[in-house]
């Protein structure tokens, strides 16, 4: 991701694991919009199933994460558009 590209809020069908290789990603979800950032070297679980979040890359460098989806849909986009949570200033 390039510096200051960000997602936009969506959910997955599954859960997706998320393992940062270089710089950082910082993700938010709907339910609490606390940013949480992961540094390189670390990973976390996206549980998916309408758990809706963004995620962006707040460094000045480039980030490279890997990102292995479950329930992937067979054909068709990976994200899930929501909409951007009103109690969320992000």
């Amino acid at each position: 991701m390039q510096p200051g590209a960000q997602f936009p809020w969506h959910s997955h069908a599954g859960s997706v694991v998320v393992n940062i290789v270089e710089g950082a990603l910082v993700y938010v979800g709907a339910d609490d919009c606390v940013e949480r950032e992961y540094p390189a070297g670390t990973a976390f679980v996206d549980l998916g199933h309408g758990d809706v979040h963004t995620a962006f890359n707040g460094t000045d460098d480039v980030s490279v994460l890997v990102a292995t989806f479950f329930e992937a849909p067979e054909a068709g986009p990976l994200l899930i558009p929501a909409e951007t949570p009103a109690h969320c200033a992000i």
